[in-house]
């Protein structure tokens, strides 16, 4: 196949947030079999953080020139470990700015992007445009303009950002109001919504949320179940880099076939956070980050439980700095500590690599996510609800209330199997060996594309 991807960040040229890295795994993975072309802006910041295009910035090659709204555009080709990526170049857009978003032309700078990346793409031969997000959202609604029949997929990874503005913008990109089929305002995602064969989010999680939420989607969940039958969700595996078997963050490699590394990982996680060297004692990760005032407040209501319990808890992120406080000041505490580590990637590994259970209550999608990378470390959840993403139906642990009961006493069951190591291990393994891999990913995606392929 011929997949040509248009996207606002791709790591390593630029990064903002996770956008940039899920483009760079994805694209990894399709160029191995098929032949994929992808388009981002030519940020000025591409050449100044010094990324691997500054490096061949020399053997950089105009291809071409497009004068569009009086706005002229160059495209400039280079590759990237084999894969090829066009830079659409415009200095008054994109250059002298010193950062990526947030300035109030965003929604001219990405229409004349779409606008530039369909005017090149319009006469070649491919059979799939892969778009992202509401800055490459108009690029189907450009190629229909233009007669083109390519077939679209539109990934949402974030539908609170939409690119709204005026309808008067119609006008100087020459759109007639009644050929956009957008009353005011004019909303970038919600045409791309319309002009796109399949649309995918990156969890069905996360594809229930929007349908169901009207604020969150700023009114497009009425729109998004009308169009149900184009969507669809194909989950992003976890960077290939958290794994056990080759992470050079951990003190030693481990993985399902041979798991006593992960003692000696947990001795070291255990001296360098400053806990009691005690192998045989559970260890508990609870995130913290985006945690929820109910959480919160269900975790304060079993302080008195936890604190008379033989374990130790490890807190990503500061956000229960008071739980951490109070139960270290409890008058009931014996065996039981508790400290916090920031949440960065480094510490997640060292981490997850010593650590035995997860502690997750409040299920979204960014605890999916460390779930994944507890599976892959060896570290069995305890979840309140089953992920419709996750499918570990037969390793994991299940709070089946939100009370302070039923959570303490999962707990309690839970670090019991513990001391049962034979069957415990047993678990371990077969956890680590679920597949979240971007060959996963990758593989659905080619399906969907395939999918269209025949129909088109």
């Amino acid at each position: 196949m011929k997949i040509c991807m248009a996207a606002a960040e791709f790591t390593p040229f630029v990064q903002v947030g996770e956008l940039g890295k899920i483009i760079e795994n994805l694209l990894k993975k399709l160029k191995k079999t098929d032949e994929v072309t992808l388009f981002i802006p030519f940020y000025e910041a591409i050449l100044k953080n010094n990324s691997e295009i500054s490096k061949e910035k020399k053997v950089l090659k105009k291809v071409g020139e497009k004068l569009l709204s009086g706005k002229l555009f160059s495209y400039w080709k280079t590759n990237h470990l084999g894969l090829e990526v066009i830079l659409v170049q415009n200095n008054y857009f994109f250059g002298n700015r010193n950062y990526i978003y947030g300035y109030d032309d965003d929604f001219k700078r990405f229409a004349f992007f779409c606008r530039a990346v369909a005017s090149f793409i319009k006469d070649l031969n491919y059979d799939i445009l892969h778009i992202h997000d509401w800055h490459t959202a108009l690029i189907p609604f450009f190629l229909a303009q233009n007669k083109s029949n390519l077939n679209t997929v539109f990934t949402i990874h974030n539908i609170r950002f939409q690119g709204i503005c005026s309808n008067y913008f119609l006008g100087e990109l020459g759109i007639n109001h009644s050929v956009a089929k957008c009353k005011e305002p004019l909303n970038f995602l919600k045409i791309g919504l319309l002009s796109s064969d399949k649309v995918t989010t990156n969890s069905v999680f996360y594809l229930r949320e929007i349908e169901q939420n009207y604020e969150m989607t700023n009114g497009l969940s009425h729109l998004i179940n009308r169009e149900k039958a184009k969507f669809s969700a194909i989950v992003p595996g976890i960077d290939e880099s958290f794994d056990p078997e080759n992470d050079p963050l951990i003190p030693t490699f481990f993985s399902s076939n041979d798991i006593s590394g992960k003692v000696i990982c947990k001795t070291f996680l255990q001296k360098e956070l400053k806990l009691p060297v005690h192998t045989e004692i559970p260890i508990m990760i609870i995130p913290s980050t985006n945690i929820s005032n109910n959480e919160i407040f269900l975790l304060n209501s079993i302080i008195s439980y936890l604190a008379r319990m033989e374990i130790q808890i490890i807190i990503i992120g500061y956000g229960l700095s008071d739980f951490e406080e109070t139960i270290r000041e409890s008058a009931l505490r014996s065996n039981c500590k508790v400290t916090s580590v920031e949440d960065n990637s480094v510490n997640l590994r060292k981490v997850f690599s010593g650590a035995d259970i997860f502690l997750d209550i409040f299920p979204n999608c960014l605890n999916d996510h460390l779930i994944k990378i507890s599976l892959k470390y060896g570290v069995l959840p305890i979840v309140l609800n089953e992920s419709p993403d996750l499918k570990i139906e037969k390793n994991r642990f299940r709070i089946f209330n939100f009370t302070s009961k039923d959570l303490i006493n999962t707990i309690k069951y839970v670090t019991n199997r513990y001391y049962q190591m034979e069957m415990w291990n047993d678990n371990l393994k077969k956890a680590m060996k679920y597949d979240f891999s971007w060959d996963k990913t990758a593989k659905e995606y080619r399906t969907l594309y395939k999918e269209l392929l025949a129909k088109s």
